[in-house]
């Protein structure tokens, strides 16, 4: 779904007009579909780029990656130019294919302003909106540094859910839009989960705490489907990583509000860094990353020690690094990945590392702009780019064969098997 906000009334436009505003967000719906060809779109289109901001451009890149490029430029002429110039810019697009833009709802609208909306927006999209959301204080949901506050952090989370469901039996024509959410994608492909392919022979131990909080519910179901049994744990807070433990995952979050408690847990970091280096089968993405890294600078600038299985400090620095998706090409054979193979990825974090390593070649496809980074062997991945094992499940399956096939070898190691 593309998801269109704006301010309620006219005084805020930055002399762009509404249809400014629907022919650019018609733009930016057309290049979600060339963006993103293998997943609903879902683009964002903040009261900034009614104004004529150039946060527009920022907006449409975390939501829409490999097209953010392209639309960054245009999203700034579309909102300033006249009514006959942002048309013709607009007509270009007619040509983009549709298929995997379902609906649009309008975020944050006044009932009038969404009556005066709809219309223009079908008209230049060729997508029909299903609806509007009003200005909701009840139902706002924060934000830091890295995005949203997550579920569990968030107080009166059912309330606030609760009134967006009431709001929307209201205000959007919820059985068509159920009949959408039960289309299938334009080449055949359903979205219904597979069931588990075996029985749970690999044991993970998973990281996950107010630390490590950024990992994709359907990244944990690949690896639930490819055989894995999950065990969750705390780098903040335990002492010791699971007993049977095949494998590590350390997700994202924040480890560096927390590098200090981190830090002070001085028998997980062993615990860890020997892990690691016995061969422990093991993925860490971004904060996970951090995690392993010798140090790392907290948010108040101290700098604390961390596992140390991987060489590098972590360092805050001033803005977004290598922000939004991009390509990761595999340089040789490693854990998840064979030589060759490529993956899409994302980035999104305000720190890093003085060694980034060099297992990968990344590449954004809009600019071209390329570097190397990550450390890979036979039992790792460790590397800022989260990955998402739903749309390669191979990955997971990777992951947790090498995670039973460890935990094999330990138990005949110990006698045990």
């Amino acid at each position: 779904f593309a998801f269109f906000r704006s301010r309620h009334g006219d005084a805020d436009t930055g002399g762009g007009t509404q249809a400014d505003a629907a022919q650019g967000a018609g733009s930016l719906t057309r290049k979600a579909q060339e963006g993103a060809p293998n997943a609903w779109a879902v683009v964002s289109v903040s009261e900034q780029f009614v104004c004529g901001s150039g946060a527009a451009g920022q907006v449409t890149e975390n939501c829409v990656g490999d097209a953010a490029a392209r639309i960054n430029s245009q999203s700034k002429f579309m909102a300033h130019s006249h009514h006959d110039h942002s048309h013709e810019h607009v007509r270009r697009l007619s040509s983009l294919n549709r298929a995997f833009i379902a609906g649009i709802l309008l975020n944050d609208c006044s009932a009038m302003l969404a009556q005066s909306l709809a219309p223009m927006l079908e008209q230049e999209t060729g997508v029909p909106v299903l609806g509007y959301l009003p200005h909701m204080p009840e139902a706002v949901f924060g934000s830091r540094h890295l995005g949203l506050y997550t579920a569990a952090e968030i107080d009166g989370l059912a309330a606030r859910i609760g009134a967006l469901a009431a709001q929307l039996e209201q205000s959007v024509d919820m059985p068509r839009l159920l009949a959408l959410c039960g289309r299938r994608t334009a080449d055949g492909a359903g979205r219904e989960r597979k069931a588990p392919a075996r029985k749970q022979a690999a044991r993970i131990a998973v990281a996950r705490d107010e630390a490590f909080c950024f990992a994709y519910a359907e990244t944990l179901e690949s690896l639930r489907d490819a055989g894995a049994e999950l065990v969750f744990f705390s780098p903040v807070h335990d002492a010791a990583l699971p007993g049977g433990a095949g494998g590590l995952y350390l997700p994202g979050g924040y480890p560096e509000l927390y590098a200090g408690q981190l830090s002070q847990n001085a028998a997980m970091r062993r615990a860890v860094r020997r892990a690691v280096e016995a061969g422990l089968p093991t993925v860490a993405e971004c904060g996970g990353f951090l995690y392993l890294g010798q140090s790392l600078e907290g948010e108040d600038g101290a700098v604390h020690p961390m596992a140390g299985a991987l060489p590098g400090a972590g360092v805050r620095r001033q803005k977004l690094v290598r922000f939004g998706y991009a390509q990761l090409t595999a340089r040789a054979d490693s854990l998840l990945l064979r030589a060759g193979e490529t993956v899409p990825v994302h980035e999104f974090h305000y720190w890093d590392s003085t060694e980034n390593g060099a297992a990968f070649n990344a590449q954004k496809p809009a600019t071209g702009r390329s570097w190397t980074c990550g450390f890979a062997g036979p039992a790792l991945y460790a590397a800022f780019p989260h990955l998402y094992f739903a749309g390669r499940p191979q990955l997971a399956e990777r992951f947790a064969a090498a995670a039973e096939q460890y935990g094999k070898e330990r138990r005949i190691t110990d006698g045990s098997a």
